[in-house]
């Protein structure tokens, strides 16, 4: 019998998969010759669990990427936990939120993109009301971490944002001075729930670890 998992994950895939093939991005694709296609979740799913955020599946040169079809087992864990951004978000992830292998993780729009700006708003749209509003209703996680903050964008765009954006005053590792560092905290609204949120700056973003630091306590305080 299928667990709540590969159940909802057998649920999504043809909606993702429809929604992918009317999709821009979809488009851009055969117009460049490449087969990015897109990705539920590289994790299995557990109702219940917190929730790592990301923005959208980004793309190997050196993968041939597939349409996923196959629900991932626990195996994915050791190799998620081998990415680099992963890796150094790792330790942090340990001491404000959870392990990652205590988490659900899965992107706001599964489409494959090299650059989060080759994603038109029909994208995001399509994206959004295929896989990200049902897993979110299905999964049910006590709160959310988005490791990143350029998704709050497409976030916001769609409702599904509330809260500040908090700024921390870090050093400029490519110049003099100081540049503003933002996180978020507030909530995600979906379909009248409403789950604890924060954002912080993505892992490999370009600043002292001191300011890593600084931003991650900034958004658990």
């Amino acid at each position: 019998m299928p667990d709540f998992g590969s159940s909802l994950f057998d649920r999504l895939q043809p909606a993702v998969a429809d929604a992918f093939e009317r999709s821009d991005v979809s488009a851009l694709q055969r117009r460049l010759g490449k087969a990015w296609y897109y990705d539920l979740t590289m994790l299995p799913f557990s109702r219940g669990k917190r929730l790592v955020l990301a923005l959208n599946p980004g793309v190997d040169e050196n993968a041939q990427h597939v349409p996923q079809i196959a629900y991932p087992g626990t195996q994915q864990f050791g190799v998620v936990a081998g990415w680099r951004f992963v890796q150094r978000a790792a330790p942090r992830l340990q001491r404000f939120y959870s392990p990652l292998r205590d988490c659900n993780y899965f992107n706001l729009c599964p489409f494959r993109s090299k650059r989060a700006g080759q994603l038109t708003a029909m994208d995001w749209d399509l994206g959004v009301q295929a896989f990200f509003k049902d897993a979110m209703e299905a999964v049910q996680p006590p709160d959310v971490l988005m490791i990143g903050t350029s998704g709050l964008t497409e976030a916001a765009r769609h409702g599904l944002v509330i809260g500040e954006r908090r700024i921390h005053q870090a050093r400029n590792p490519r110049g003099s001075g100081q540049m503003e560092v933002g996180v978020f905290v507030g909530h995600l609204a979906i379909a009248g729930e409403r789950y604890p949120f924060r954002s912080v700056p993505y892992p490999l973003f370009a600043m002292d670890d001191v300011d890593h630091e600084a931003a991650w306590k900034l958004a658990f305080q």
